[in-house]
C-alpha cells in the first residue's frame, strides 16, 4: 500500500486507524495486567484467566475455556501456571474428578482487583483528555461499526467479552442479538 495513494477517507486508512487502535488498547490493558508475584511474573495470557475468574467467581476449567476461547488443554495450563504461583486453588468434585472448580486466592484476588484498577485508571485519563462530543462519537462511531461487522449469533457471541455482569439493555451486543433473534442475551 503506497503511503502516496491512501486518502483519509479511504477504507484502507480506515483499516489501519482500526488496527492501531486496537493494538494501543491491547497493548495498554496488557501493559497494566502484566505484574510480578514471588513466584515469578504474571503475563497477560495468566492474567487473562485470573481476570476472568475474577469476574466470574468459582468455575470449571471448561467454562474458563470457553470465556476465553481457548481449548480446554489451554485453560488447563494456564490454571496449572496459576496453580503453581498460588494465585488459584483447584478442587476436584468427589462425584466427578473430571469437574474441577478453580477460585482465586487472596493473592489472586489482590492482583486481579489492583490490575482492573490500573486499567480502569488508564481508561479514565484517556477519556478525560476527550470533549464530551467527541466521547460520544467515538461510541456511537464504534457501536455502529460493531453492529455492522456481527452478523449472526455465534459472531455476536465470540464477539462478548463476558464481562462477569448482565448484559446491559444499552450494550451494541445485546441489542444486535434481540435485533437477530428476538431476545437479549442471557448472562454468561
Amino acid at each position: 500500500m503506497p503511503t502516496d495513494t491512501v486518502e483519509r477517507n479511504s477504507t484502507d486508512y480506515l483499516e489501519l486507524l482500526a488496527e492501531v487502535f486496537a493494538e494501543i488498547v491491547q497493548r495498554g490493558v496488557d501493559s497494566k495486567y502484566v505484574a510480578g508475584t514471588s513466584e515469578g511474573e504474571v503475563t497477560p495470557a495468566l492474567m487473562q484467566c485470573l481476570q476472568y475468574i475474577y469476574l466470574h467467581g468459582p468455575c470449571s476449567i471448561r467454562r474458563i475455556a470457553e470465556g476465553l476461547s481457548v481449548s480446554l488443554p489451554a485453560s488447563s495450563q494456564l490454571v496449572e501456571r496459576l496453580a503453581q504461583r498460588n494465585l488459584v486453588t483447584r478442587h476436584e468434585s468427589e462425584d466427578d474428578r473430571r469437574l474441577t472448580r478453580v477460585d482465586l486466592t487472596e493473592a489472586g484476588r489482590e492482583i486481579a482487583s489492583r490490575a482492573r484498577s490500573e486499567r480502569d485508571r488508564w481508561f479514565l485519563r484517556l477519556c478525560d483528555k476527550l470533549t464530551d462530543e467527541k466521547r460520544t462519537a467515538l461510541v456511537d462511531s464504534l457501536e455502529e461499526f460493531i453492529f455492522l461487522a456481527i452478523s449472526n449469533e455465534q459472531d455476536i457471541e465470540k464477539a462478548c467479552v463476558k464481562c462477569g455482569i448482565d448484559h446491559l439493555a444499552f450494550c451494541v451486543l445485546n441489542r444486535a442479538h434481540e435485533a437477530a433473534t428476538g431476545t437479549p442475551l442471557e448472562k454468561y
